[in-house]
Order: C-alpha cells, then sequence, then structure tokens
C-alpha cells in the first residue's frame, strides 16, 4: 500500500496546485513530446525494497471452487539485485504467477515492506536483461553518457529493453538530449522514423532526436511525411513539425502554414500539432525568431472555430498588434462560436495599451458574463489571467526548459465549448488515440467541437507550454487572495493525508494479521 499511500499524497497535493495555493514552479523538461509508459528499471528498482532474479520450482495447483485467492508459484531466489540484508540466495517464496511456464523459468521478481515481504508479479527474465539491470546501477544519475547506454537498446528485440530504454529518455532532462548531439546515431534515426511499424510514442523521441542532430540533406524525407495523404506517415505529426522546423528554421514556415495553419479543410488534431511545434520553438528552441513564430500564429485568427487556441499564446508572447481585431470578433461572437469571448477577455486584461481598459468596458457592456468569468478563473489561477506589462518577453535564451509532455505544474486555460471525443480517435493512426495525442503534446483532453447551439459549462484544458517567467496575473494575487484561496483546498488536502495514512495503518495491520 506504500505505492497507494504516495499516489493518493500526490493527488492531493495537485489538486492543492491547481487550486493555487502552491508557489509557482517548472519542471525541468523531458522530451519535449514524448512521455514515459511506464516506471523506468532504475525507478523501480529505487521504489522497492528487495529485487532478485528468482527461479520457478513450483507451479501454482489448480484453483478449486472454495479458494479465496489464486494458487501461488513457488520461486527460489538465484541472484539478488537488491536487498541483501533481507533476503539471501536460496531463499524460496510464493507469489501469484500470471501465464504459463516450465519449470526452471527465471524471473525479474520486487517485493516490498520487509521482513513480511509483499512480492510482485514476477516479470520473464533473460541473461540479457540481468546484465541490462546489472549495468544500469553503474551509470551516472543523468546526463548525456547515462543516455548513450540506453541508446543502444532502441527498438531492442527485447522489448523490454526497448521500452525502457524510451522511457528513460522520455524522462530526462532535454539539456542532455542536446549534449548527447555527437553520439546520436543519425542513420538509425532516419530509419526509425520511416517505418512504419515503430509505435507513434517513439517516432516523436526520434523526430525530436533528429532535430537535434540532423542536416541538411534530410529535410526532402521530412517534407514527404509532412505531406503524405496516409496519416500513419504522419504519425507523430508535433515532433516532426517542431524536427523540420530545426533543420529548416525560418524558411519552412511557410510549407507548416500552408498545410496546417491557415488550411481551414485540415483536422483539428494536425493544426494542434503545428501549433505545439510552434510553442515548442517559442519557448525552448532559438531556430526561429519568435516575431515570426507569433506571425504563423495569427493565421489561426482567420479561422474563428480554432482561434481560442492561440490566443493566450499572443498574450503570453505579448503581441498587442490584434486588440481591436480581437475586440472585434468578440462583438461578432454568436451562440455558435461564443467559446472565443473568455479567452478574448484574459487578452484584453493582460493588455498593457492604454486603450485596453477602455476596450475591456466595452466588452463588459456586451457580456457581462464572459467578463466575469474570465476575471473569477484568473483569481483561482485556472485561467492566463492580466500579464504584468512592467516584465519583459522572456526570450528562448534565458528560459530554462519547459516540460511540454509529463503531468505536473503548468498553466491552465479555460476553454468554454463542448468536446467531441469521437472525432478525436479516429484521427490518429495506429494504438495511438487522438486522445492520447493531445496528452502527450501536454494540452489535456482537447476541446473543439462541432456541436455550438448553446454554450456548454468551462471545462480545463492544461496547456504547459504557456509557462514562462511571466508572474501570475496580478488581479487579486495578493496574500489575501492567496490565503482565501488555501481556504478553500485545505480541507480537501488534510482530509486526503488523513485518509491514505489511515489506509497504511488499516493495510499494514491486515498484512501482519495474514502473515
Amino acid at each position: 500500500m506504500r505505492q497507494l499511500t504516495m499516489f493518493l499524497t500526490l493527488v492531493w497535493g495537485w489538486l492543492a496546485w491547481g487550486a493555487g495555493a502552491g508557489a509557482d514552479t517548472r519542471m525541468a523538461t523531458s522530451c519535449p513530446f514524448c512521455s514515459a509508459m511506464n516506471m523506468t528499471f532504475t525507478e523501480q528498482i529505487k521504489s522497492n525494497d528487495v529485487v532478485v532474479i528468482a527461479r520457478l520450482t513450483g507451479l501454482p495447483r489448480a484453483m478449486s471452487d472454495i479458494d479465496t485467492e489464486l494458487p501461488k508459484a513457488k520461486l527460489e531466489i538465484v541472484q539478488v539485485l537488491k536487498g541483501e540484508r533481507f533476503v539471501q540466495s536460496g531463499l524460496q517464496f510464493e507469489t501469484i504467477l500470471v501465464g504459463n511456464y516450465e519449470l526452471g523459468q527465471d524471473f525479474l521478481v520486487m517485493g516490498v515492506d520487509p521482513p513480511f515481504i509483499v512480492w510482485s508479479t514476477p516479470m520473464k527474465s533473460s541473461e540479457r536483461l540481468v546484465q541490462y539491470l546489472n549495468d544500469i546501477q553503474d551509470l551516472p544519475a543523468k546526463g548525456a553518457d547515462r543516455l548513450a547506454f540506453f541508446q543502444r537498446y532502441f527498438e531492442d528485440s527485447e522489448s523490454a529493453l526497448a521500452f525502457d530504454a524510451y522511457d528513460e529518455f522520455a524522462t530526462s532532462a532535454y539539456e542532455d538530449l542536446i549534449a548527447l548531439k555527437d553520439r546520436m546515431n543519425r542513420a538509425q534515426l532516419l530509419s526509425f522514423i520511416q517505418n512504419p511499424d515503430v509505435p507513434t510514442n517513439r517516432r516523436r523521441l526520434y523526430f525530436t532526436m533528429l532535430g537535434v542532430c540532423g542536416q541538411a540533406e534530410d529535410v526532402p524525407v521530412l517534407e514527404q511525411l509532412l505531406t503524405a495523404e496516409d496519416r500513419n506517415a504522419r504519425a507523430g505529426l508535433d515532433a516532426l513539425v517542431a524536427c523540420y522546423l530545426c533543420l529548416t528554421k525560418a524558411d519552412g514556415l511557410p510549407l507548416i502554414e500552408k498545410h496546417f495553419l491557415a488550411n481551414d479543410e485540415v483536422d483539428f488534431v494536425d493544426t494542434l500539432a503545428a501549433v505545439s511545434a510552434i510553442r515548442f520553438h517559442g519557448t525552448e528552441a532559438t531556430h526561429i525568431p519568435r516575431e515570426r513564430l507569433v506571425a504563423s500564429l495569427r493565421l489561426i485568427l482567420d479561422r474563428p472555430k480554432l482561434a481560442d487556441m492561440v490566443i493566450p499564446d499572443l498574450a503570453r508572447w505579448e503581441d498587442w498588434s490584434v486588440l481591436d481585431r480581437l475586440v472585434t470578433m468578440f462583438k461578432e461572437a454568436d451562440p455558435t462560436n461564443n467559446w472565443l469571448r473568455v479567452p478574448i477577455v484574459q487578452y484584453v486584461m493582460a493588455c498593457p495599451k492604454p486603450e485596453a481598459k477602455e476596450k475591456l468596458e466595452e466588452l463588459r457592456a456586451i457580456d457581462p458574463d464572459a467578463v466575469r468569468r474570465a476575471s473569477f478563473f484568473s483569481d483561482f489561477g485556472f485561467g492566463d489571467g492580466p500579464v504584468s506589462a512592467t516584465t519583459p518577453a522572456a526570450n528562448a535564451s534565458d528560459e530554462s526548459p519547459v516540460s511540454l509532455a509529463a503531468p505536473g505544474p503548468s498553466e491552465t486555460l479555460v476553454v468554454h465549448r463542448p468536446t467531441l471525443a469521437a472525432e478525436f480517435d479516429a484521427s490518429e493512426p495506429k494504438a495511438t488515440t487522438a486522445v492520447e495525442q493531445a496528452g502527450s503534446l501536454g494540452v489535456g483532453p482537447p476541446s473543439v467541437g462541432r456541436s455550438m447551439a448553446t454554450e456548454p459549462a468551462p471545462s480545463r484544458v492544461v496547456r504547459p507550454e504557456l509557462a514562462s517567467h511571466t508572474p501570475k496575473p496580478q488581479m487579486n494575487n495578493g496574500p489575501d487572495a492567496a490565503m482565501n484561496r488555501w481556504w478553500l483546498v485545505a480541507p480537501i488536502v488534510v482530509s486526503g493525508l488523513m485518509f491514505a495514512l489511515l489506509w497504511s495503518v488499516i493495510n499494514g495491520w491486515f498484512e501482519r494479521l495474514l502473515y
């Protein structure tokens, strides 16, 4: 139950952060377009008390009608990888075994809470896996030297090693990826991204790496993938676009604008992928001036159904040139696209221009509810809210990397429109659904809809790429507001922690009673 306790604690801590009780933090980036699928072997070894290689010595008996739990298999420890003070070779134990195996098969088994060890479900082992597990314990904790070891196992024939190598990269700092540049196998990466059998999540990693080590002669290959009609060829489009722009810089933007930003017929998820790639270049990379990137994002304003996707970016990057245009869009909004009004109000609230206050009053007179909602979500940290006019725009060169994939502290945007998940389920090829794709982009559940007769309740869409050095909204953001937010969330946090503690105590008592 240790894992459950940790999980509950993290959940309640996240809720406290989401309500604004926590201080602003920024996560060290991992692969910008990747998200780990599982805990790495290194993380599992660290989080367990005992890690052993055990041999199957007794098969579980057949289950009878009177059994209240699954019969267990008998195993004997042949090698201790961790926990020598708790167990030793030759020790026998029982645990539930899933699958049919022959006697003598070796397994990787982990356990917690000695001396009454709770064993995990065994995982089939091999000589290569055992050598791998021994090798990784001697690696540096982080850095390019560590990654150099794992890239040897990309697309390994032993799937457990291939998955673990990917997860190591997905959780490593992006700056370490850049430091690995001279040791990357560029030819291998090119073969991976052109192989339709490579899973989408791993393609994203390989695109990201190729964006670091690629050369000019790789551009035609990327252009062929970008313009392919087959969606499978464009799997991992967000990382593909980012990679292409890394190699072509500003010269590559016209192609992206033509196919994904200005094209009103392209699928929403494709436009979202291109926008996410541009955000990456505006926050983490220095290949393209931010002014040029903003010009590309402004094209989305010509597509009113998607305009709310980029309005927060324009405010975050302090592009106030579209103030009048957005005010006009607010005034012309009707029930089919009135979700635009809240992000427009937030943009106007953030604008430092003197006329912005007058514009805000105009909008308040037209739709006071939209202004009230924008202010409400800004006050509670759920929207972008006003941006400080005195804070200079952060440059890509002086920003610490931002995680665009992994869950964690991030800025959020309130989007007022329905979600049609079915529209996305068919848009991502292979096993990755569009909802999963949007999650890997760091934007949470996609929020776009075509049923616009009425305005739905506001939904939250996480957009970590909007995080920057710009401070939180100034409106109602003083000590009193922070205290109010804390009192709102404190009961939830305390009750969650008490429940986790109580559950851990009860579980420990039952374990000792049973054993």
